[in-house]
């Protein structure tokens, strides 16, 4: 029985390591969501209504 139970891995490793890919796929998502979603964004009222764009002061003036 002994060399049953020490030939199985603790329960903490696996746990951990699944922790461990859950918080940096959180973490890549936390830092990339935003910006995905900014440049998403940003870009709907140039595509949606172009004449925003006319409206703003050009350098050219």
């Amino acid at each position: 029985m002994e060399s049953v139970s020490s030939s199985e891995p603790p329960p903490e490793y696996p746990n951990s390591s699944f922790a461990k890919i859950i918080g940096v796929t959180i973490a890549v998502l936390t830092l990339t969501l935003p910006f995905i979603t900014i440049a998403h964004f940003s870009s709907i009222p140039a595509i949606v209504s172009p004449s925003e764009a006319y409206s703003l002061p050009s350098p050219r003036n």
